[in-house]
């Protein structure tokens, strides 16, 4: 199943039935006897003084609803921290391959980093990022344009290694100095302005509007995958990450693992918004 609509109304009082969600590639299932609907994250007001893996607080049909970041409550980062930190090591990458093309040069030691744009981990990247039809528009767009500088990188810093090849060292040399002080610069003001697009356009999350103790709270999930059923009585105790947030895993024929989220301790210490 497939959470396609903004809003997605759930029977939650079935036995055995779990709502199967995403977080950071990992499968984890919420027995359906607590989920009331899923929607898609609305305008999210900040919660002062509150907890870092409270994203903040929204309000659906004017109820006000306490929002979990459950990738900050299961200790991971979150999904805007997670690429920050992409970005940020991406852009080290390419600081280390102008730095390695020089000293290649000259010290006439081989250059084995990649030269092809769309070989190295950032061009990879961009081809898979584009080749989502569901991209933000905004967020497309700036990575359409620094696409541009980074790919001259790499043609720049191929011609250089022709030119040391011929044994034109000054004329590669001054081509690198070119990508030092023009490309290079060029794509880490695009990294910058990529990554507070990604902060204003984040692509989208769904919230799971949760009933427990008699209040909701809502908690993030990447994607929805769907319902599926698990008897009870074959839950294996123990997580992937040793987590006291997940109670134990759920294996189906396909071998594939859910685990599940420990509901009540995912919600300790919380003020629920009734």
């Amino acid at each position: 199943m497939k959470a396609n609509n903004a809003n997605l109304q759930i029977d939650n009082h079935l036995y055995g039935k779990f709502l199967v969600i995403i977080i950071a590639g990992t499968k984890y299932v919420i027995p359906l006897k607590y989920v009331n609907e899923i929607i898609v994250v609305p305008e999210v007001t900040i919660a002062p003084q509150a907890e870092e893996w409270i994203r903040g607080i929204i309000t659906l049909r004017d109820k006000v609803i306490t929002l979990i970041d459950t990738r900050k409550r299961l200790g991971m980062l979150s999904r805007h921290e997670e690429f920050v930190e992409l970005m940020n090591t991406r852009e080290r990458d390419h600081i280390l391959t102008i730095n390695t093309l020089e000293e290649s040069i000259r010290m006439k030691k081989d250059f084995l980093l990649p030269t092809d744009p769309n070989a190295c981990a950032f061009g990879i990247w961009i081809n898979g990022e584009l080749a989502d039809k569901n991209l933000n528009v905004a967020i497309r767009d700036k990575i359409e344009e620094i696409s541009k500088p980074h790919r001259m990188i790499h043609i720049i810093g191929a011609a250089a290694l022709e030119l040391a090849k011929n044994e034109k060292r000054d004329e590669a040399l001054k081509k690198v100095e070119y990508i030092q002080k023009v490309e290079m610069p060029r794509v880490s003001q695009l990294f910058t302005e990529l990554k507070n697009e990604y902060t204003k356009k984040e692509n989208r999350e769904w919230a799971v509007i949760l009933e427990y103790n008699k209040s909701n709270i809502a908690i993030l999930a990447d994607n929805i995958d769907k319902i599926s059923n698990f008897e009870p009585a074959s839950l294996q105790q123990g997580s992937l990450t040793d987590s006291k947030m997940v109670l134990g895993v759920y294996h189906n024929t396909q071998e594939e693992i859910f685990q599940e989220i420990n509901i009540p301790y995912l919600l300790k210490g919380i003020e629920p918004n009734t």
